[in-house]
């Protein structure tokens, strides 16, 4: 199992992006710094306050990347890959995203029953939301 602390540092090393701050802060101050709390003293909620204003944008920022594996998942050849795209869809609405909608019906007629239900579930989960 790959600790927090190695998920940062590799993030760092392999991507250090915009983000690797952030996520740097969360991590050695939130985590290690501040035990989960929220602070009491007026600069550290200041700084938190701080961080969490960068949260919305790096959400859309994962999404977004995400949508694109998910996507490239749906339309391979690899059967536990579109599973495992179909499950993570179970808990991510994309709304009105045209290329996952058709390649989730494309999915849902699939051969592989274990597929083309999941994939009815995500359609199904979809339509409830709607």
């Amino acid at each position: 199992m790959v600790s927090k602390r190695a998920s940062i540092e590799a993030y760092k090393e392999r991507i250090g992006d915009e983000w690797t701050s952030l996520f740097e802060d969360l991590f050695f101050t939130c985590k290690l710094a501040w035990a989960h709390h929220v602070p009491t003293g007026a600069p550290e909620r200041l700084r938190l306050r701080e961080m969490c204003r960068h949260l919305n944008e790096l959400e859309n920022f994962m999404l977004r990347l995400i949508r694109e594996f998910l996507l490239t998942q749906l339309v391979s050849s690899d059967a536990t890959a579109k599973l495992g795209a179909l499950r993570t869809l179970t808990s991510i609405d994309y709304g009105d995203d045209a290329a996952l909608h058709r390649a989730i019906h494309a999915a849902a007629a699939d051969r592989d029953i274990a597929i083309s239900e999941a994939a009815q579930q995500v359609i199904a989960r979809w339509n409830m939301q709607s």
